[in-house]
């Protein structure tokens, strides 16, 4: 799919606006990533179990009526984030907010990346030597998902959303 068929810097249209499930997968699995996993075994054993589920009931309802809000804004607009920062703070002004957007996904990605290398190399017991090989692997793997979309994100997401349910 090309990027001009997906709208990246124009409204997208009614017809190419995707459903509940596609959406609800593609951030889904955002959620049961391995940096929020990671972070969630380190504060989890850090407090009491009720306070824990206090923090995790807390912290999911901010998250979700903030994920709640975007989405709503977005799908009555029918722009995208970078769009919606555009709108908001003009051609200049988004510059910033999307510097520190970009910036927090290239370390979203490095760290995903790395820690799939890392943790399959220790589960397989693979030399170091492997790992920044591994790491590129799985670096070229992940990236196809932004070359191809958000088809991509959504069928990468099938799969693993699948798979961790088996593994749950």
């Amino acid at each position: 799919m090309s990027a001009h068929a997906e709208s990246p810097l124009t409204e997208t249209p009614l017809s190419q606006r995707k459903g509940f499930l596609p959406i609800a997968l593609v951030l889904f699995s955002f959620t049961f990533f391995t940096g929020t996993m990671f972070a969630g075994g380190k504060i989890g054993v850090a407090f009491e179990f009720t306070d824990i589920l206090w923090i995790v009931a807390i912290g999911n309802l901010l998250l979700g009526a903030y994920a709640a809000t975007l989405g709503f804004i977005s799908a009555r607009s029918g722009l995208n984030t970078v769009l919606m920062g555009r709108f908001c703070f003009g051609n200049w002004g988004s510059k910033l907010s999307d510097f520190i957007l970009g910036f927090a996904e290239l370390g979203w990605f490095a760290w995903g990346t790395a820690t799939l290398a890392i943790s399959l190399g220790k589960i397989l017991g693979f030399s170091d030597s492997l790992l920044i090989p591994l790491m590129v692997l799985f670096g070229l793997g992940f990236s196809v998902t932004a070359i191809v979309g958000f088809k991509g994100l959504e069928y990468l997401s099938r799969v693993s959303m699948a798979l961790l349910q088996i593994v749950i």
